[in-house]
């Protein structure tokens, strides 16, 4: 595990640890099933008709939620 790995796998745990106190035995379960990934600017991750079944833990920057209409008018529909 990297330098960076171990910046964002803190995070997460921190975060998971400030709403309840959570084992090391769970945190190294979710970290296990975790995949660590960079997404550029601009890039999808969900499209139009898609089920979502990957959670998402922003430890830099801030995803949008938006939507287009058929007029391909884009909406924003959360900040996170």
């Amino acid at each position: 595990m990297d330098v960076i790995e171990e910046k964002y796998i803190t995070l997460f745990s921190d975060y998971i640890n400030s709403f309840s106190p959570v084992s090391q035995e769970s945190l190294e379960q979710l970290v296990s099933a975790m995949q660590i990934r960079e997404v550029k600017k601009g890039e999808t991750l969900v499209f139009k008709g898609q089920v979502a079944r990957n959670i998402l833990f922003v430890c830099e920057g801030i995803l949008i939620s938006q939507w287009m209409d058929d007029e391909a008018n884009v909406y924003v529909k959360n900040f996170f």
